[in-house]
């Protein structure tokens, strides 16, 4: 991933607050995507973070939400399944997720590695309804139900002060 957006300095990613479609907690974009006369490509992408739903949520969970959305953008900066989502969550499930996991855990080190797979599938909802098989062998590898997965989300997305999680802190006016 440094080398798609740590050397180029014509891949812009982008981090915003905003409305998101259908509740989502964050939703990426590709705003540009051309090459120039001088063969120079410029990519442009925007990630809108829920500013509805995101504040009341854990920090953990905005971090794997984060991480979630740096994967669609590197993907479709490498033309890789290229606004695909499904295909998407597919090769993240296949090939990224212990690094996703791992980035996760590496800012927050106590949180359960349990936790933090759980987590770092959110959003893979696609896979459930269109790939039981390849869900169920993700189930089956890091060792997870599908209620242990929703659960461990609903808990990191509680505002409640038993939660798991380090709470947001409040946003400022």
């Amino acid at each position: 991933m440094n080398s798609t957006f740590g050397q180029n300095h014509s891949i812009n990613f982008k981090i915003f607050d905003g409305d998101v479609s259908g509740g989502a907690p964050a939703q990426s974009q590709v705003l540009r995507d051309r090459v120039t006369s001088q063969g120079e490509r410029i990519f442009d992408v925007k990630v809108t973070i829920n500013k509805t739903t995101m504040p009341g949520y854990s920090q953990e969970f905005a971090a794997a939400t984060i991480v979630h959305e740096i994967m669609h953008c590197y993907f479709n900066a490498n033309k890789t399944y290229y606004n695909n989502q499904f295909k998407q969550h597919q090769t993240m499930a296949e090939e990224y997720i212990e690094s996703m996991k791992s980035a996760v855990t590496d800012i927050f080190p106590n949180m359960p590695a349990k936790d933090a797979y759980a987590l770092t599938m959110n959003g893979f909802n696609d896979m459930f309804e269109n790939n039981l098989t390849g869900w169920n062998a993700l189930l089956t590898k890091y060792n997870l139900t599908t209620q242990e997965i929703y659960n461990t989300q609903v808990a990191y997305k509680s505002s409640a002060q038993n939660a798991p999680g380090t709470k947001c802190p409040p946003k400022q006016p």
